[in-house]
């Protein structure tokens, strides 16, 4: 990841939307990374590797309260918020779940809030998705 990224659009309908459980977050010198997990039966290995592989993905996530399974009932005020530019490189396919990791630059979110984010349920919204090379991509395609 490098250079400044804009700030995505709030209020926009999203191209893709996911329940996900969320992994280990983790934080290095400029970037901070979190593991997500999706069921199968809510994304295809094909739908993955057109979002996920090589993508800059203008995403929302969110975190239900410990305990909530990521029902949509579950994000009530208070509950976890992130919205950035992440970048995603690839995913992995088991034969329950697809498994990947999205980065950001800690300078586009409140790392506080981001590490709350760890082994909590919730969902992602997509606002784009576009090539991390910065050659253009699916925005809007889906």
């Amino acid at each position: 990841m490098a250079g400044k990224r804009g700030r995505p659009a709030k209020n926009s309908k999203p191209v893709k939307e996911f329940p996900v459980s969320y992994g280990n977050v983790s934080f290095g010198d400029r970037t901070a990374s979190v593991g997500l997990s999706i069921s199968r039966g809510n994304c295809t290995v094909n739908e993955a590797d057109k979002a996920f592989t090589g993508k800059r993905l203008t995403m929302t996530m969110f975190a239900g309260p410990p305990g909530s399974g990521g029902t949509p009932s579950a994000f009530a005020d208070g509950d976890l918020e992130v919205t950035a530019v992440f970048d995603s490189t690839g995913f992995s396919a088991k034969s329950k779940k697809i498994g990947l990791t999205v980065s950001a630059m800690l300078e586009d979110i409140d790392p506080a809030t981001f590490s709350q984010f760890a082994k909590r349920d919730g969902r992602i919204e997509i606002a784009s998705i576009e090539d991390a090379d910065g050659d253009g991509g699916e925005e809007g395609d889906e």
